[in-house]
Protein backbone atom coordinates (compact mmCIF):
# COMPACT_ATOMS: atom_id res chain seq x y z
CA UNK A 1 0.00 0.00 0.00
CA UNK A 2 3.34 2.26 -0.27
CA UNK A 3 5.24 4.16 -3.17
CA UNK A 4 7.49 1.86 -5.05
CA UNK A 5 10.44 2.42 -3.50
CA UNK A 6 9.35 0.02 -0.29
CA UNK A 7 8.88 -3.05 1.02
CA UNK A 8 6.45 -4.95 2.78
CA UNK A 9 6.43 -3.65 6.21
CA UNK A 10 5.86 -7.10 7.48
CA UNK A 11 3.92 -6.19 10.64
CA UNK A 12 5.94 -5.71 13.65
CA UNK A 13 2.76 -5.42 15.16
CA UNK A 14 2.30 -8.78 14.93
CA UNK A 15 5.53 -11.02 14.68
CA UNK A 16 6.30 -9.40 17.94
CA UNK A 17 2.58 -10.22 19.47
CA UNK A 18 3.30 -13.85 18.52
CA UNK A 19 6.47 -14.60 20.25
CA UNK A 20 5.62 -12.82 23.57
CA UNK A 21 2.28 -13.35 24.23
CA UNK A 22 1.98 -16.82 23.68
CA UNK A 23 1.93 -16.74 27.65
CA UNK A 24 -0.22 -13.49 27.74
CA UNK A 25 -3.21 -13.23 29.66
CA UNK A 26 -0.94 -15.19 32.54
CA UNK A 27 -1.08 -14.58 36.00
CA UNK A 28 1.47 -15.10 38.37
CA UNK A 29 1.54 -18.97 39.50
CA UNK A 30 2.13 -20.13 43.23
CA UNK A 31 4.05 -23.67 44.32
CA UNK A 32 0.64 -25.32 44.72
CA UNK A 33 -0.58 -27.49 42.49
CA UNK A 34 -4.54 -27.58 41.63
CA UNK A 35 -6.16 -30.68 42.73
CA UNK A 36 -7.49 -33.31 39.85
CA UNK A 37 -10.60 -32.42 38.20
CA UNK A 38 -13.73 -34.37 39.00
CA UNK A 39 -15.78 -35.03 36.21
CA UNK A 40 -19.57 -36.42 36.46
CA UNK A 41 -21.28 -37.33 33.05
CA UNK A 42 -24.88 -37.93 32.29
CA UNK A 43 -24.05 -41.82 31.13
CA UNK A 44 -25.22 -43.26 27.67
CA UNK A 45 -24.74 -46.10 25.50
CA UNK A 46 -24.84 -43.52 22.75
CA UNK A 47 -21.47 -42.68 20.87
CA UNK A 48 -23.17 -39.11 19.95
CA UNK A 49 -23.85 -37.87 24.02
CA UNK A 50 -23.05 -34.30 24.48
CA UNK A 51 -19.61 -34.47 25.84
CA UNK A 52 -19.62 -33.25 29.62
CA UNK A 53 -17.49 -30.03 31.00
CA UNK A 54 -13.59 -30.90 31.11
CA UNK A 55 -10.99 -28.27 32.56
CA UNK A 56 -8.31 -27.74 30.32
CA UNK A 57 -6.89 -24.80 32.78
CA UNK A 58 -7.25 -25.21 36.34
CA UNK A 59 -7.30 -22.02 38.71
CA UNK A 60 -3.96 -21.39 39.94
CA UNK A 61 -3.20 -20.07 43.50
CA UNK A 62 -2.67 -16.34 43.81
CA UNK A 63 -0.53 -14.15 46.25
CA UNK A 64 -2.02 -10.33 47.05
CA UNK A 65 -1.08 -7.23 48.78
CA UNK A 66 -3.04 -5.92 51.34
CA UNK A 67 -5.94 -3.68 49.37
CA UNK A 68 -5.20 -5.99 46.58
CA UNK A 69 -7.21 -7.95 44.54
CA UNK A 70 -6.91 -11.38 43.04
CA UNK A 71 -7.78 -12.59 39.95
CA UNK A 72 -8.81 -16.63 39.73
CA UNK A 73 -9.46 -17.96 35.85
CA UNK A 74 -10.30 -21.53 34.50
CA UNK A 75 -10.70 -22.69 30.95
CA UNK A 76 -13.28 -25.32 29.90
CA UNK A 77 -14.27 -26.91 27.15
CA UNK A 78 -17.68 -28.77 26.65
CA UNK A 79 -21.06 -28.64 24.62
CA UNK A 80 -22.45 -24.81 25.44
CA UNK A 81 -24.46 -23.31 27.36
CA UNK A 82 -21.71 -23.83 30.03
CA UNK A 83 -22.43 -22.65 33.92
CA UNK A 84 -20.30 -20.97 36.14
CA UNK A 85 -20.10 -20.98 40.13
CA UNK A 86 -17.29 -19.96 42.21
CA UNK A 87 -16.81 -21.33 45.52
CA UNK A 88 -14.86 -19.91 48.64
CA UNK A 89 -13.81 -22.63 51.11
CA UNK A 90 -16.70 -24.96 49.39
CA UNK A 91 -19.36 -22.56 49.42
CA UNK A 92 -21.09 -20.38 46.90
CA UNK A 93 -20.19 -16.82 46.04
CA UNK A 94 -23.25 -15.04 45.05
CA UNK A 95 -22.94 -13.91 41.53
CA UNK A 96 -19.21 -15.47 40.40
CA UNK A 97 -20.71 -17.13 37.29
CA UNK A 98 -18.05 -16.75 34.91
CA UNK A 99 -15.19 -18.33 33.89
CA UNK A 100 -12.95 -15.38 35.51
CA UNK A 101 -13.51 -14.51 39.59
CA UNK A 102 -11.63 -11.06 40.75
CA UNK A 103 -11.78 -10.97 44.83
CA UNK A 104 -12.88 -8.18 46.46
CA UNK A 105 -9.88 -6.44 48.59
CA UNK A 106 -7.62 -9.29 50.45
CA UNK A 107 -6.86 -8.64 54.06
CA UNK A 108 -5.39 -10.45 56.52
CA UNK A 109 -8.20 -12.48 57.00
CA UNK A 110 -8.41 -13.71 53.46
CA UNK A 111 -4.97 -15.62 53.94
CA UNK A 112 -5.36 -19.10 53.24
CA UNK A 113 -8.70 -18.90 51.54
CA UNK A 114 -9.66 -21.56 49.21
CA UNK A 115 -11.22 -21.54 45.72
CA UNK A 116 -12.34 -23.56 43.50
CA UNK A 117 -15.50 -23.79 40.44
CA UNK A 118 -18.13 -26.13 39.34
CA UNK A 119 -19.02 -26.05 35.57
CA UNK A 120 -21.97 -27.59 34.11
CA UNK A 121 -24.26 -28.69 31.38
CA UNK A 122 -26.60 -30.47 30.14
CA UNK A 123 -24.03 -33.51 30.20
CA UNK A 124 -22.96 -33.35 33.25
CA UNK A 125 -20.88 -31.33 36.01
CA UNK A 126 -16.81 -30.86 36.62
CA UNK A 127 -15.04 -29.58 39.59
CA UNK A 128 -11.77 -27.89 39.71
CA UNK A 129 -9.20 -28.23 42.01
CA UNK A 130 -8.36 -25.93 44.60
CA UNK A 131 -6.32 -22.37 44.31
CA UNK A 132 -5.05 -20.73 47.57
CA UNK A 133 -5.16 -17.02 47.97
CA UNK A 134 -2.05 -16.19 49.92
CA UNK A 135 -1.85 -12.79 51.82
CA UNK A 136 1.65 -11.33 51.85
CA UNK A 137 3.15 -10.97 55.35
CA UNK A 138 2.96 -7.50 55.44
CA UNK A 139 -1.08 -8.17 55.89
CA UNK A 140 -0.56 -10.06 58.97
CA UNK A 141 1.64 -7.94 60.95
CA UNK A 142 -0.54 -4.80 60.27
CA UNK A 143 2.41 -3.44 58.24
CA UNK A 144 1.20 -1.23 55.60
CA UNK A 145 1.54 -2.28 52.24
CA UNK A 146 1.19 -0.18 48.78
CA UNK A 147 -1.17 -0.45 46.82
CA UNK A 148 -1.11 0.45 42.65
CA UNK A 149 -2.63 3.41 41.47
CA UNK A 150 -5.73 3.25 39.19
CA UNK A 151 -3.66 4.54 36.68
CA UNK A 152 -1.29 1.07 36.91
CA UNK A 153 -4.08 -1.52 37.25
CA UNK A 154 -4.70 -3.42 34.21
CA UNK A 155 -7.66 -2.23 32.11
CA UNK A 156 -11.03 -3.58 31.93
CA UNK A 157 -11.40 -4.37 28.10
CA UNK A 158 -14.30 -2.58 26.63
CA UNK A 159 -17.26 -3.65 25.21
CA UNK A 160 -16.48 -2.88 21.87
CA UNK A 161 -13.17 -4.80 22.36
CA UNK A 162 -13.96 -7.83 24.12
CA UNK A 163 -14.66 -10.64 21.62
CA UNK A 164 -12.21 -8.49 19.12
CA UNK A 165 -8.82 -9.64 17.62
CA UNK A 166 -5.97 -9.02 15.73
CA UNK A 167 -4.03 -11.40 13.27
CA UNK A 168 -1.21 -12.30 10.94
CA UNK A 169 -0.95 -14.72 7.99
CA UNK A 170 2.21 -14.85 6.31
CA UNK A 171 2.54 -17.27 2.68
CA UNK A 172 2.59 -17.38 -0.81
CA UNK A 173 0.84 -15.00 -3.54
CA UNK A 174 0.35 -15.82 -6.88
CA UNK A 175 -0.64 -13.84 -9.59
CA UNK A 176 0.95 -14.03 -13.17
CA UNK A 177 2.14 -10.21 -13.91
CA UNK A 178 4.24 -10.62 -17.36
CA UNK A 179 4.09 -8.26 -20.41
CA UNK A 180 1.16 -8.73 -20.96
CA UNK A 181 -0.10 -5.98 -18.68
CA UNK A 182 2.14 -3.67 -20.44
CA UNK A 183 0.61 -1.12 -22.64
CA UNK A 184 0.95 -1.39 -26.35
CA UNK A 185 4.56 -0.62 -27.77
CA UNK A 186 6.40 -1.79 -24.60
CA UNK A 187 7.98 -4.93 -23.80
CA UNK A 188 9.98 -6.14 -20.80
CA UNK A 189 13.54 -7.74 -20.96
CA UNK A 190 12.53 -9.45 -18.01
CA UNK A 191 9.75 -9.59 -15.35
CA UNK A 192 10.41 -10.99 -12.07
CA UNK A 193 7.38 -12.10 -9.69
CA UNK A 194 8.39 -12.57 -5.84
CA UNK A 195 6.04 -14.88 -4.18
CA UNK A 196 6.14 -13.90 -0.28
CA UNK A 197 3.57 -11.82 1.54
CA UNK A 198 1.93 -11.16 4.32
CA UNK A 199 -1.94 -10.16 5.48
CA UNK A 200 -2.33 -8.49 8.70
CA UNK A 201 -6.06 -8.42 10.17
CA UNK A 202 -6.19 -4.87 11.61
CA UNK A 203 -9.37 -5.70 13.76
CA UNK A 204 -11.72 -8.45 13.86
CA UNK A 205 -14.69 -9.11 16.06
CA UNK A 206 -16.63 -12.61 17.21
CA UNK A 207 -20.29 -11.63 17.16
CA UNK A 208 -20.52 -15.28 18.60
CA UNK A 209 -18.55 -18.97 18.15
CA UNK A 210 -20.04 -19.52 14.47
CA UNK A 211 -19.72 -15.86 12.70
CA UNK A 212 -17.28 -12.99 13.02
CA UNK A 213 -16.05 -9.74 10.42
CA UNK A 214 -12.85 -8.78 10.05
CA UNK A 215 -10.99 -5.41 8.07
CA UNK A 216 -7.44 -7.28 6.54
CA UNK A 217 -5.01 -6.18 4.87
CA UNK A 218 -2.62 -7.98 1.93
CA UNK A 219 0.75 -7.03 1.44
CA UNK A 220 3.34 -8.79 -0.56
CA UNK A 221 7.25 -8.83 0.96
CA UNK A 222 8.64 -7.27 -2.50
CA UNK A 223 7.09 -5.27 -5.78
CA UNK A 224 7.25 -7.55 -9.33
CA UNK A 225 9.79 -5.95 -10.93
CA UNK A 226 9.90 -5.14 -14.64
CA UNK A 227 13.56 -4.90 -15.75
CA UNK A 228 15.09 -2.87 -18.47
CA UNK A 229 11.88 -1.90 -20.22
CA UNK A 230 12.18 -1.37 -24.19
CA UNK A 231 15.78 -1.80 -23.69
CA UNK A 232 16.19 0.70 -21.29
CA UNK A 233 18.34 -0.20 -18.65
CA UNK A 234 16.19 -0.07 -15.21
CA UNK A 235 14.20 -1.22 -12.66
CA UNK A 236 10.31 -0.60 -12.43
CA UNK A 237 8.45 -1.97 -9.73
CA UNK A 238 4.72 -2.48 -9.23
CA UNK A 239 3.15 -2.82 -5.68
CA UNK A 240 0.29 -5.00 -5.20
CA UNK A 241 0.53 -2.69 -2.18
CA UNK A 242 -2.86 -3.45 -0.67
CA UNK A 243 -5.58 -5.68 -0.88
CA UNK A 244 -7.67 -4.39 1.91
CA UNK A 245 -10.64 -6.79 2.66
CA UNK A 246 -13.55 -6.34 4.52
CA UNK A 247 -15.40 -9.90 4.99
CA UNK A 248 -17.23 -12.03 7.10
CA UNK A 249 -16.48 -15.36 8.11
CA UNK A 250 -18.60 -18.33 9.14
CA UNK A 251 -17.16 -21.21 11.11
CA UNK A 252 -17.68 -25.09 11.30
CA UNK A 253 -16.72 -26.42 14.54
CA UNK A 254 -15.56 -29.70 13.90
CA UNK A 255 -14.35 -30.49 17.00
CA UNK A 256 -13.61 -28.89 20.01
CA UNK A 257 -10.44 -27.23 18.77
CA UNK A 258 -10.75 -27.97 15.19
CA UNK A 259 -13.28 -26.05 12.52
CA UNK A 260 -13.53 -25.09 9.15
CA UNK A 261 -14.21 -21.62 8.14
CA UNK A 262 -15.44 -19.73 5.06
CA UNK A 263 -14.58 -15.81 4.46
CA UNK A 264 -16.17 -13.19 1.71
CA UNK A 265 -16.98 -9.76 1.38
CA UNK A 266 -15.50 -6.72 -0.66
CA UNK A 267 -12.01 -6.55 -1.21
CA UNK A 268 -10.23 -3.33 -2.92
CA UNK A 269 -7.43 -3.95 -4.81
CA UNK A 270 -4.99 -0.73 -5.28
CA UNK A 271 -1.68 -0.71 -7.09
CA UNK A 272 1.02 1.57 -8.81
CA UNK A 273 1.91 1.77 -12.27
CA UNK A 274 4.36 3.66 -14.34
CA UNK A 275 6.25 5.34 -17.16
CA UNK A 276 9.21 5.71 -19.38
CA UNK A 277 9.91 8.70 -20.98
CA UNK A 278 6.69 10.41 -19.93
CA UNK A 279 4.29 7.74 -21.59
CA UNK A 280 2.98 5.39 -19.71
CA UNK A 281 3.90 1.80 -19.53
CA UNK A 282 1.63 0.29 -17.18
CA UNK A 283 -1.03 1.67 -15.80
CA UNK A 284 -2.13 1.67 -11.85
CA UNK A 285 -5.55 -0.34 -10.96
CA UNK A 286 -7.86 0.49 -8.24
CA UNK A 287 -10.93 -1.23 -8.22
CA UNK A 288 -14.00 -3.07 -5.87
CA UNK A 289 -13.81 -7.07 -6.29
CA UNK A 290 -15.29 -10.10 -4.19
CA UNK A 291 -12.31 -11.66 -2.08
CA UNK A 292 -13.60 -14.99 -0.88
CA UNK A 293 -11.95 -18.28 0.59
CA UNK A 294 -11.73 -20.51 3.28
CA UNK A 295 -9.56 -22.79 5.50
CA UNK A 296 -9.35 -24.96 8.53
CA UNK A 297 -8.71 -23.13 12.09
CA UNK A 298 -7.06 -25.03 15.30
CA UNK A 299 -7.96 -23.15 18.33
CA UNK A 300 -5.52 -23.32 21.33
CA UNK A 301 -7.10 -21.64 24.19
CA UNK A 302 -9.96 -18.82 24.45
CA UNK A 303 -7.33 -16.30 23.28
CA UNK A 304 -5.38 -17.76 20.73
CA UNK A 305 -6.35 -19.39 16.62
CA UNK A 306 -4.35 -20.94 14.16
CA UNK A 307 -5.85 -20.61 10.76
CA UNK A 308 -4.48 -22.07 7.44
CA UNK A 309 -6.43 -21.33 3.96
CA UNK A 310 -6.11 -19.63 0.90
CA UNK A 311 -8.32 -16.67 -0.22
CA UNK A 312 -9.12 -14.94 -3.64
CA UNK A 313 -8.97 -11.72 -5.36
CA UNK A 314 -10.18 -12.04 -8.91
CA UNK A 315 -8.76 -9.70 -11.64
CA UNK A 316 -10.30 -6.91 -13.73
CA UNK A 317 -8.69 -5.98 -17.17
CA UNK A 318 -5.16 -6.59 -17.35
CA UNK A 319 -5.09 -7.35 -13.59
CA UNK A 320 -4.58 -10.80 -12.65
CA UNK A 321 -5.92 -12.60 -10.52
CA UNK A 322 -4.40 -13.06 -6.82
CA UNK A 323 -4.44 -16.48 -4.63
CA UNK A 324 -2.90 -15.96 -1.64
CA UNK A 325 -1.98 -19.65 0.48
CA UNK A 326 -1.01 -18.90 4.05
CA UNK A 327 -1.00 -19.72 7.85
CA UNK A 328 -0.63 -17.76 10.71
CA UNK A 329 -2.48 -16.64 14.14
CA UNK A 330 -5.26 -14.39 15.46
CA UNK A 331 -4.88 -13.58 19.36
CA UNK A 332 -8.46 -12.53 20.09
CA UNK A 333 -9.45 -9.92 23.51
CA UNK A 334 -11.12 -11.04 26.39
CA UNK A 335 -13.08 -8.73 28.69
CA UNK A 336 -12.35 -8.42 31.84
CA UNK A 337 -15.23 -9.06 34.41
CA UNK A 338 -16.79 -5.66 36.19
CA UNK A 339 -14.58 -6.05 39.27
CA UNK A 340 -11.44 -4.20 39.76
CA UNK A 341 -9.03 -6.08 38.71
CA UNK A 342 -6.06 -7.30 40.47
CA UNK A 343 -2.51 -5.32 40.04
CA UNK A 344 0.49 -6.25 38.62
CA UNK A 345 3.53 -7.50 40.15
CA UNK A 346 6.17 -5.71 41.38
CA UNK A 347 8.26 -6.97 38.49
CA UNK A 348 5.35 -6.51 35.66
CA UNK A 349 5.26 -3.56 33.01
CA UNK A 350 3.70 -0.41 34.08
CA UNK A 351 0.46 -0.05 31.84
CA UNK A 352 -0.45 3.94 31.60
CA UNK A 353 -3.81 4.76 31.17
CA UNK A 354 -2.99 8.03 29.14
CA UNK A 355 0.33 10.23 28.11
CA UNK A 356 0.74 13.11 26.18
CA UNK A 357 3.76 13.99 24.34
CA UNK A 358 5.82 16.82 22.18
CA UNK A 359 7.66 15.88 19.85
CA UNK A 360 10.07 17.44 17.63
CA UNK A 361 11.90 16.00 14.21
CA UNK A 362 14.44 16.87 12.05
CA UNK A 363 16.75 15.76 9.27
CA UNK A 364 19.82 17.13 11.03
CA UNK A 365 20.96 13.24 11.30
CA UNK A 366 20.02 12.53 8.05
CA UNK A 367 17.91 9.63 6.67
CA UNK A 368 19.91 6.61 7.32
CA UNK A 369 17.51 5.28 10.47
CA UNK A 370 14.87 5.55 8.11
CA UNK A 371 16.83 3.62 5.18
CA UNK A 372 18.05 0.85 7.81
CA UNK A 373 14.40 -0.35 8.43
CA UNK A 374 13.11 0.35 4.53
CA UNK A 375 15.42 -0.47 1.87
CA UNK A 376 16.85 -4.39 3.39
CA UNK A 377 15.50 -7.69 2.12
CA UNK A 378 12.91 -7.90 4.67
CA UNK A 379 11.69 -3.96 5.04
CA UNK A 380 9.81 -3.62 8.38
CA UNK A 381 8.77 0.23 7.32
CA UNK A 382 7.77 2.26 4.34
CA UNK A 383 10.01 5.30 2.63
CA UNK A 384 8.98 7.74 0.74
CA UNK A 385 9.59 10.03 -2.04
CA UNK A 386 9.16 13.09 -0.60
CA UNK A 387 11.44 13.67 2.23
CA UNK A 388 10.97 16.73 5.40
CA UNK A 389 13.21 18.81 6.95
CA UNK A 390 11.38 19.19 10.48
CA UNK A 391 8.40 19.47 11.86
CA UNK A 392 6.24 19.77 15.89
CA UNK A 393 4.06 17.14 16.96
CA UNK A 394 1.82 17.08 19.46
CA UNK A 395 0.69 13.63 20.82
CA UNK A 396 -2.27 12.00 22.81
CA UNK A 397 -2.38 8.21 23.29
CA UNK A 398 -4.72 5.79 25.49
CA UNK A 399 -4.58 2.47 26.29
CA UNK A 400 -7.29 0.19 25.11
CA UNK A 401 -6.29 -3.24 26.28
CA UNK A 402 -3.42 -5.02 27.77
CA UNK A 403 -2.39 -8.26 29.06
CA UNK A 404 -0.71 -8.46 32.30
CA UNK A 405 3.11 -8.47 30.83
CA UNK A 406 3.38 -8.65 27.39
CA UNK A 407 2.03 -6.04 25.19
CA UNK A 408 -0.73 -3.11 24.80
CA UNK A 409 -2.97 -1.81 22.26
CA UNK A 410 -3.38 2.02 22.56
CA UNK A 411 -5.17 4.57 20.31
CA UNK A 412 -3.64 8.32 19.49
CA UNK A 413 -4.69 11.55 18.11
CA UNK A 414 -1.91 13.91 16.99
CA UNK A 415 -1.89 17.49 15.29
CA UNK A 416 2.06 18.09 13.49
CA UNK A 417 3.26 20.91 11.66
CA UNK A 418 5.60 19.81 8.61
CA UNK A 419 8.44 21.31 6.44
CA UNK A 420 9.64 19.52 3.43
CA UNK A 421 13.17 19.06 2.50
CA UNK A 422 13.63 20.98 -1.03
CA UNK A 423 11.40 24.22 -0.84
CA UNK A 424 10.73 24.16 2.47
CA UNK A 425 7.06 23.77 2.29
CA UNK A 426 4.67 24.08 5.13
CA UNK A 427 1.73 22.12 5.69
CA UNK A 428 -0.33 20.77 8.83
CA UNK A 429 -1.45 16.95 9.45
CA UNK A 430 -4.30 15.57 11.59
CA UNK A 431 -4.09 11.69 12.65
CA UNK A 432 -5.73 9.06 14.44
CA UNK A 433 -4.21 5.50 15.30
CA UNK A 434 -3.90 2.47 16.76
CA UNK A 435 -0.72 1.70 18.55
CA UNK A 436 0.93 -1.49 19.50
CA UNK A 437 3.38 -1.48 22.72
CA UNK A 438 5.81 -3.73 23.77
CA UNK A 439 7.70 -3.45 26.75
CA UNK A 440 11.16 -4.67 26.23
CA UNK A 441 13.36 -4.27 29.54
CA UNK A 442 12.68 -2.99 33.28
CA UNK A 443 14.56 -1.48 35.74
CA UNK A 444 14.53 0.53 38.41
CA UNK A 445 14.63 4.12 36.93
CA UNK A 446 13.45 3.33 33.53
CA UNK A 447 11.11 0.66 31.49
CA UNK A 448 11.91 0.73 28.05
CA UNK A 449 9.17 -0.44 25.39
CA UNK A 450 9.17 -0.55 21.29
CA UNK A 451 5.92 0.86 19.87
CA UNK A 452 4.07 0.56 16.38
CA UNK A 453 1.74 2.29 14.52
CA UNK A 454 -0.14 0.97 11.00
CA UNK A 455 -2.76 2.53 9.12
CA UNK A 456 -4.09 5.72 11.46
CA UNK A 457 -6.11 7.93 8.98
CA UNK A 458 -4.85 11.34 8.38
CA UNK A 459 -5.48 14.32 6.60
CA UNK A 460 -2.68 16.58 5.23
CA UNK A 461 -2.88 19.97 4.11
CA UNK A 462 -1.02 20.21 0.83
CA UNK A 463 -1.41 17.94 -1.76
CA UNK A 464 1.54 19.08 -3.64
CA UNK A 465 5.19 19.12 -1.56
CA UNK A 466 8.74 19.52 -2.92
CA UNK A 467 6.57 19.74 -6.74
CA UNK A 468 5.42 16.18 -6.50
CA UNK A 469 1.85 15.58 -6.53
CA UNK A 470 1.14 14.18 -2.97
CA UNK A 471 -2.46 12.79 -3.87
CA UNK A 472 -5.41 14.21 -1.77
CA UNK A 473 -6.08 15.16 1.45
CA UNK A 474 -6.89 11.77 3.09
CA UNK A 475 -3.69 9.64 3.57
CA UNK A 476 -2.43 7.11 6.03
CA UNK A 477 0.17 7.49 9.30
CA UNK A 478 2.01 4.88 10.35
CA UNK A 479 5.42 5.11 12.72
CA UNK A 480 7.72 3.13 15.13
CA UNK A 481 9.95 3.85 17.48
CA UNK A 482 11.58 2.96 20.65
CA UNK A 483 10.65 4.74 24.26
CA UNK A 484 10.79 4.33 27.75
CA UNK A 485 9.01 5.55 31.18
CA UNK A 486 11.26 7.22 33.57
CA UNK A 487 11.23 7.76 37.16
CA UNK A 488 9.42 5.78 40.34
CA UNK A 489 6.25 6.15 39.34
CA UNK A 490 7.12 6.43 35.38
CA UNK A 491 5.51 9.42 35.10
CA UNK A 492 7.96 10.97 32.10
CA UNK A 493 8.09 9.37 29.00
CA UNK A 494 10.25 9.98 25.90
CA UNK A 495 10.60 8.26 22.69
CA UNK A 496 12.27 8.66 19.54
CA UNK A 497 10.75 7.33 16.37
CA UNK A 498 10.73 7.43 12.73
CA UNK A 499 7.43 8.43 10.44
CA UNK A 500 5.58 7.89 6.81
CA UNK A 501 2.48 8.96 5.38
CA UNK A 502 0.82 7.47 1.97
CA UNK A 503 -2.69 6.91 0.57
CA UNK A 504 -2.08 3.86 0.47
CA UNK A 505 -2.64 4.07 -3.48
CA UNK A 506 -6.38 4.85 -3.21
CA UNK A 507 -4.98 7.81 -5.64
CA UNK A 508 -3.17 7.85 -8.86
CA UNK A 509 -0.23 10.22 -6.74
CA UNK A 510 1.19 8.33 -3.94
CA UNK A 511 4.87 8.94 -3.32
CA UNK A 512 4.87 8.64 -0.15
CA UNK A 513 6.03 11.07 2.43
CA UNK A 514 9.48 9.93 4.74
CA UNK A 515 9.70 11.34 8.31
CA UNK A 516 13.10 11.81 9.63
CA UNK A 517 13.84 10.98 13.70
CA UNK A 518 11.91 12.58 16.05
CA UNK A 519 12.67 12.88 19.52
CA UNK A 520 9.59 12.94 21.94
CA UNK A 521 9.33 14.20 25.70
CA UNK A 522 5.81 14.34 27.66
CA UNK A 523 4.25 12.56 31.26
CA UNK A 524 1.64 9.47 31.80
CA UNK A 525 -1.20 10.04 33.77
Amino acid sequence: MREAKAGIPVSIFAFLLAFLSLFAGSVKQAAATPLATETTPVSSGSDDTPAAPSITTQPISQTANPGQAAIFTVVASGVAPLTYQWMRNGTAIAGATSPVYTTPAANAEDNGARFSVAIANAAGQATSGIATLMVSPAAQSGQPAATASPRDRPVKTSKFLSNSYVGLQVGYIDYAFSNAQLQPGFQAQTVQVPHLAARVVLLGHEFNKYISGQVSELIPAHGVDYQNVNGIPGNHYLWQDNIAGFTAKARLPLSKRWSLFGEGGLGVVTRNGFTINQATALKGANYATFLYGGGIDYRLNENWDFPTGVIVAPGQGKQPNTLFFSGGFNYTMRRVPEEPAATDSPNAPIWPRNFIQVGYITNALGYDVNDFFTKGKVPIFWHGTIELRSGVVVDYQRNLFHTRRFFALDWGAAISTWKSRINGDRFYTVALYPVLRIPIVRTNPAEFYFNYSLGGPALITRTTIDNVPAGKVFTFQDFMGLGMYLGRKRRVTAEVRIQHYSNANLFLANPGVTIPLGFYLGTTF
